[in-house]
């Protein structure tokens, strides 16, 4: 049925209107995008006929196993390379005048795994921003945005949302000051989809969902187009009804009880625009938390290069690399699941690197390969971690 759904869309998307003037309205603007793509993946699923069949949160790297670290009631995990084809399509539409400024889009995606068809799951997400200008160099708004993932099965994975206040100074000098306000949640697997996967009897989400609010501040500066800078400072509370607690004997013992862990992010990012695109970055992260095992300090640097090659290709690279330090040893939460699970969450070092080259074949299509990389071959205590993902495919862009 998927399979259909997808077709059916490619087919729409060829008999949408050419003209640039058929996706105006006024001021109005809207955009279309379908994109399709298959990728080999040589990642490690967990090959098994219970409902807790992998462990993934959002924005971060699937699930790794080597050997479990205790005795767990899941079923065994065994280490499989694995094809994707996963299909999209973004809507968006934005809106700028004198006194406003919209922005809204909404996004839904399917990913099919072939050889393990219980990994296979939708995805929904949206956003929307507003502005309104109180003064010629002051602007208004708010941010609201969020989506979930499901598996086909409609096990829901987690859910997400975000709403913020902002505020936005424009400067004298090329200055922006920015600042942002509000709050959000995450639910992470609803307990009855999800039974018996921790034989201490606290389910994933109790352990990982949560309320929280954050404020960030942001100074850019721009020297023309071709050059700008900026630093950001940003801090999250997030209240979880979950705690670790040291014991008298030195032991941890999970707990239903309120805490509240603080992240603070400081960040520093430079981008460069002629001739190329360069975009470097840096974020120093600390967590500060009542559980045991989830304070951490840690680097993150991350690099963007594009240029345009001859034959009209388009070629990417990025980078990351990132350094955690846990204050206090690993939660036992992490320990729950096989080691070396998630690169850069439980690892002291993690990085990835991508190569992409993309052309453009019409005004409408675009196709790309990409390879990319992760890794944390330099950790100890056994949780080394490579993984590889080769991936072609197209993007139809109205």
């Amino acid at each position: 049925m998927a399979r259909w759904c997808a077709c059916l869309l490619f087919l729409l998307s060829l008999c949408l209107p050419a003209t640039a003037q058929a996706w105006r309205w006024g001021s109005w603007r809207f955009g279309l995008k379908l994109q399709s793509t298959f990728e080999f993946d040589d990642n490690v699923r967990r090959i098994a006929s219970s409902k807790p069949s992998s462990f993934k949160k959002p924005n971060n790297w699937s699930l790794i196993a080597t050997e479990p670290v205790i005795t767990s009631p899941l079923d065994p995990v065994e280490i499989v390379a694995d094809g994707v084809s996963k299909w999209s399509l973004l809507l968006r539409t934005r809106h700028t005048s004198r006194h406003h400024i919209v922005r809204a889009w909404y996004g839904f995606g399917y990913q099919h795994y072939f050889w393990v068809s219980s990994e296979d799951h939708v995805s929904n997400r949206f956003g929307f921003l507003y502005y309104g200008r109180l003064h010629r160099r002051l602007l208004l708004g708010f941010e609201l945005s969020g989506g979930d993932l499901r598996r086909f099965n409609a096990e829901r994975e987690y859910s997400n949302v975000l709403a913020l206040g902002r505020l936005m100074w424009l400067a004298p000098g090329g200055f922006r000051v920015s600042l942002a306000a509000g709050g959000g949640g995450f639910a992470y697997r609803n307990k009855e989809d999800f039974p018996g996967a921790h034989i201490d009897g606290f389910s994933d989400g109790m352990r990982y969902s949560y309320l929280g609010d954050q404020y960030r501040l942001q100074v850019q500066k721009s020297w023309g187009r071709a050059f700008r800078v900026s630093f950001a400072y940003g801090l999250s509370r997030l209240h979880f009804d979950f705690i670790n607690k040291r014991d008298k004997d030195g032991g941890v013992t999970p707990a239903d009880e309120a805490r509240t862990d603080l992240l603070h992010g400081f960040q520093l990012n430079a981008r460069y625009l002629r001739g190329f695109l360069l975009k470097l970055s840096y974020r120093f992260e600390l967590m500060q938390s009542a559980s045991v095992g989830e304070s951490f300090y840690g680097h993150v640097a991350e690099m963007l290069f594009s240029y345009s090659l001859p034959w009209e290709l388009l070629l990417v690279l990025q980078g990351q690399m990132q350094f955690r330090t846990y204050t206090d040893g690993l939660s036992p939460n992490h320990n729950k699941y096989p080691v070396g699970q998630l690169p850069g969450e439980d690892e002291n070092l993690a990085s990835s690197a991508t190569i992409r080259i993309s052309r453009r074949i019409t005004k409408r299509l675009r196709v790309h390969l990409r390879y990319r990389v992760y890794s944390n071959l330099f950790s100890g205590q056994n949780a080394e971690y490579f993984r590889q993902l080769i991936s072609a495919g197209f993007a139809l862009q109205f």
